[in-house]
């Protein structure tokens, strides 16, 4: 469903509405005046879902620090990964974890919830702290098999525990406490630096700085790799002749749809053939990707520069900051813009680290920043 919220014109007024629960949303219609001209019948209604009112949250309520890496949830709460510490959010209050409570290191870059017992697996900058019935148990190079104590990422694949670090990627099968180690010498890597990585459908997608997208089939161990096929980190030569760039930093999947972030924009890939997302021909504020997350046929993806939803098609909406009590929503088809609307309250940085659907009863979206954790609250879409 969508949600009418503003137009394109030339120099008509500025309009207040008035929606659901006493949100107030500024209608601005957009003045373009090195833009083309767009057609004034054009559909200009924002993709659901909206978020149209923003909360953020930061160390001065309870957040381990203001940086945060990760964000998972957990029922109408949420897991955080800080540079200062692990910390979990009810709702209400911050319980906070650092090395003093148990926890391997202060650096926490990575979240998984173990489907078997609902355990937390946590990769940090110094190894990996597994936090069941609350205490930690630790892995690192010096005490366990664990290839690099910089764990960029961490997933849960049946009885096996992925690690993904600075020197290769390891796994930890529960069961029996051993670990196996893939990197360039027995795996298809480029590279060993694992950045990111997601399970689904009993599939790991191994995001690796310098080595592209590497699948590994759970139930055969075969390997399918997808690189750059121009060869060039710098730039994407020729689009959609494959994945956008080799410097692949994290990856979602939802259904059939593959999608990876890049520091040269955002890839999709449908299972036949990858598009590339850019500046040059989408919504996007920037083509510096820190993270992605899937949602149905669309895509929450977060740059350096702001938070951009894209519906899959041709819609596009990106979330900024305007200083003070309001942020922005601008509509995009492609990469014209349609029109713009302020929202209550914005993400608390531009620059977006982590995002997250939320669970629960929340409707909304949790975004991890360089200044705090933020909600975007999903209001029900106007006709």
């Amino acid at each position: 469903m969508s949600s009418r919220l503003g137009s394109t014109g030339a120099s008509m007024p500025l309009h207040l509405g008035l929606l659901s629960q006493g949100v107030l949303i500024l209608l601005v219609l957009l003045l373009l005046p090195a833009a083309p001209t767009c057609d004034p019948n054009a559909d200009t209604s924002f993709p659901a879902p909206v978020l149209s009112k923003w909360r953020t949250w930061g160390q001065a309520d309870g957040l381990p620090s203001d940086t945060v890496w990760a964000v998972l949830p957990d029922g109408d709460g949420v897991w955080l990964g800080t540079t200062g510490g692990l910390a979990h959010f009810d709702g209400t209050a911050f319980k906070a974890y650092r090395p003093a409570d148990g926890l391997v290191h202060r650096a926490v870059t990575s979240l998984a919830k173990d489907p078997a017992d609902g355990s937390l697996w946590i990769g940090t900058f110094g190894g990996v702290s597994h936090l069941v019935g609350g205490k930690f148990e630790n892995f690192t190079q010096s005490s366990s098999g664990l290839i690099n104590d910089v764990v960029y990422a961490v997933a849960v694949q049946g009885d096996t525990v992925w690690m993904g670090t600075a020197n290769g990627l390891s796994g930890l099968d529960r069961r029996t406490g051993a670990f196996v180690t893939y990197d360039d010498r027995n795996a298809p890597f480029h590279e060993n630096w694992c950045y990111g990585a997601t399970v689904s459908e009993g599939k790991l997608y191994l995001s690796v700085w310098g080595g592209g997208l590497c699948i590994r089939d759970g139930a055969t161990g075969h390997w399918e790799v997808h690189m750059d096929p121009d060869g060039d980190n710098r730039v994407d030569v020729l689009a959609d002749d494959g994945i956008l760039s080799d410097v692949v930093v994290t990856a979602s999947k939802a259904g059939e749809r593959v999608w990876v972030a890049s520091y040269f924009g955002a890839g999709l890939f449908d299972g036949r053939r990858w598009r590339a997302f850019s500046t040059a021909n989408s919504g996007l504020p920037r083509n510096f990707v820190n993270t992605v997350k899937a949602s149905g046929q669309g895509c929450w993806i977060g740059t350096d520069a702001g938070l951009s939803y894209f519906d899959g098609t041709d819609r596009w909406v990106t979330y900024r900051g305007m200083g003070g009590r309001w942020g922005e929503a601008r509509l995009f088809r492609d990469n014209v813009p349609m029109a713009v609307a302020a929202t209550e309250g914005s993400p608390g940085s531009d620059f977006i680290w982590s995002i997250a659907e939320a669970t629960g009863q929340r409707r909304g979206l949790w975004v991890g920043t360089a200044r705090g954790l933020s909600f975007g609250e999903e209001k029900e879409a106007a006709k």
